[in-house]
Order: structure tokens, then sequence, then C-alpha cells
């Protein structure tokens, strides 16, 4: 586990106890870069709520000096990590270093964790943080050697936002696809710049999840879009969805009309998908090619595996409808990190998938947005 050892000391060292990295991480190996594998600018950090945390695991206080917290995870933690499988609520592990109280510099307590159920009948010799819901900046770290510097920068990276840090400590997340992705997530608690600012803000995703998706079969409208309009009408790319959502009737076997879906691709294979020109289905899905309107194109994609990316807009606890409109333009710049970072083989298009809160009347608002980028 000498992967999670590393990352975990500089993420501690930079940001809860003030020393200095670890000048000694081994360096990765010299990779062939590829236009889908070059370096990629770490995004603007994303606002994310997380409701409350439980996790219960191994807890070290000191300064780090001797490199005590890899050896905790290594000795401690990993070996008796299947003992809190039967309690785990969630994927992946965290490590959460926070300040003690009126201590600043100096010694600091450190958790390895995983995400549990309940704090309840642990373990023995474990112990379990409640940690409460809270809005969080997120910014990935592109591997181990940049956590260090991932941590001690989100003042910087917060200084042209809405938010200010807020909290004596810091959560570092390993999703499952750590290390064979090599991006790791770093939160930090924030709070409004203003107190009295409380408008809703859409809740972003930072781990893509993958998954594997049978044959699906498109119904709707399509036209060629050129620098973000379309072709045929000049209008921006959003009037496609508008008109298919408003003609839905006319789609016959129709899964979700809540549900629409945007097929973008490049028909040039010397070009990626994202070029300035592309052809652009907006549609439904459908369970069968049935009595098709004479305007409206049909896409029949083979079964592959996704990278979707995503993001949703709270709702009202009452109505359960949005309180916003889902903002997805930042889920773009998180893709491309990845898309970078990953190495992506991806194929000539992508599907946008759209739920909708009023369909009927056009193809907005949008509660949830997801980007689906098919991959080998």
């Amino acid at each position: 586990m000498r992967w999670i050892c590393l990352s975990l000391l500089l993420l501690v060292t930079a940001a809860a106890a003030g020393l200095a990295a670890d000048p000694k991480a081994d360096p990765e190996p010299a990779k062939e870069e590829t236009k889908m594998t070059q370096q990629a600018p770490s995004p603007a950090p994303l606002m994310v709520q997380l409701g409350e945390l439980l996790l219960a695991g191994t807890r070290y206080e000191g300064e780090n000096k001797e490199g005590e917290i890899p050896k905790m995870w290594d000795e401690a933690f990993i070996p008796r990590a299947q003992e809190l499988e039967p309690l785990r609520s969630g994927e992946g592990l965290y490590g959460v270093a926070r300040a003690l109280p009126g201590v600043t510099p100096g010694p600091f307590e450190y958790l390895a964790a995983m995400p549990v159920k309940s704090l309840d009948k642990l373990p023995q010799g474990m112990v379990g943080w409640r940690i409460p819901a809270r809005t969080y900046a997120v910014l990935p770290a592109r591997d181990v050697p940049d956590i260090g510097a991932v941590a001690a920068s989100f003042s910087e990276a917060l200084a042209e936002s809405e938010y200010v840090e807020d909290g004596g400590y810091m959560l570092e997340y390993y999703p499952p696809s750590y290390p064979e992705t090599s991006i790791i997530y770093v939160y930090t608690p924030v709070k409004p710049r203003k107190a009295a600012k409380t408008e809703p803000m859409t809740i972003y995703h930072p781990e893509p999840k993958i998954v594997q998706k049978g044959e699906l079969k498109i119904v709707g409208l399509e036209d060629l879009i050129i620098d973000g309009k379309c072709a045929r009408t000049g209008k921006p790319v959003a009037s496609l969805f508008e008109a298919v959502a408003v003609r839905g009737q006319e789609i016959r076997n129709m899964v979700d009309a809540n549900i629409l879906i945007g097929d973008n691709r490049c028909d040039d294979p010397a070009r990626v998908w994202d070029g300035p020109t592309s052809r652009q289905l907006a549609g439904n899905e459908v369970t069968a090619f049935e009595a098709v309107p004479a305007d409206m194109s049909m896409r029949l994609l083979a079964p592959s595996k996704y990278a979707v990316f995503s993001c949703e807009a709270p709702v009202d606890p009452e109505t359960r409808q949005p309180l916003i409109w889902a903002d997805f333009g930042r889920v773009y710049p998180w893709y491309a990190f990845n898309r970078a970072r990953w190495g992506f083989k991806e194929k000539l298009y992508y599907l946008e998938v759209y739920y909708h809160a009023d369909v009927p009347q056009m193809g907005y608002p949008i509660a949830r947005y997801e980007l689906w980028v098919p991959i080998e």
C-alpha cells in the first residue's frame, strides 16, 4: 500500500502540520504523451455538498516526523480494513487531517478511515468520527507528487469565488479507481463569503462513474453544429432539445419523456469529437424504431462502456422540484482534466443526458445533467 501512504504523507504535511512535503517521492516513470494523455490544467474548485459522514478507522496524533502516518496505514489500518466491511456505507477510503484545538502549528490528529453506516460496535482499537454535513471546495490531485501543492492552493483557488475556507480539517478521498487512474480528490470545508448568502447551488459529483450500457436506440431531431449553432436555423444547440421536447408525443415507444439525450459526434476520424464542427442529435430513447416522423433521425448505438460525469440541482424537500436549473458548464473542464490524465480511448461521439422538471413546454429546466463518454 505504498501508493496510499506516500500520498497521505504529502497531504498531511502540507495541510495540517505545516511541514515540508517529502522531496524523496519516487518520480513517475516517463510516459509517451499522446493527444489524449497530454497535461491538462487543474480545473477551478467544484462546490460540493456532502451529507453527514461517519468514518471509522485508526487514529494518529503527532507531527509525523518519522513517517508514522504511512506506517499506520500499512500496519494498522489496511490489514484490518476487512473488519469494517460489514459496516461500509460508501465507496473508497478517506484520510482526515485536523488541527488539535489551540495547537497550531504543531501536533495534529489524523484518521485513516472507511465510510460506515454506524459508529456503534466498532472493532476493538478503532475509532469513529462524525463529520457534519458541509459544503466543500474540491480539487483533484493528478498524482502523489501533486497532492501537497493542491492542499496548499485552496486559498488562491477560492480567491475569485463566493466562498472562503471554514474549518480546521481537510478530507482526502481515494476513489475505487485509484491508483489505476492516478486521480485523488482533496476536500476543504467552505462557507459563503457573505454570511447572509444562502442561494442554492448546483451539486457536482467530482468522481466519474464507469458504467456498462447495452444497446441504445434514439429518435429525434438532428442538425450540423458549427461553432455552437445549428446550421439550418442559426439558433443555439438548445433549440434542438426544445423542439424535440415539444414534439415528444410524435415519438413512439418512448422510454421516458422526462429524459432527453443528445448524441454529439464527429464523422471525421482525423479529429476528436469536440472540434468546432459536429453533428448533434437531440432526442429520446425508444425501445423500437416504429413510425418515425419523416423529419426525425434514428440512431442505434452498440453496447459500450462509458465514463459518466454528472451534476444536479438541489430540490425543494416538500415539492421535490429543482430550486434552480442545474449549471452543467463546469462539468466539461473536469472531464477535460480526467480525460488527459486517465488516457481515455474515446470514440467519435459522446452523449448528454438531461433530466427535466417540465418537458411539455420546453427542454428546460434541467434537474440533472450527465455527460456520457464512451471509452474502451
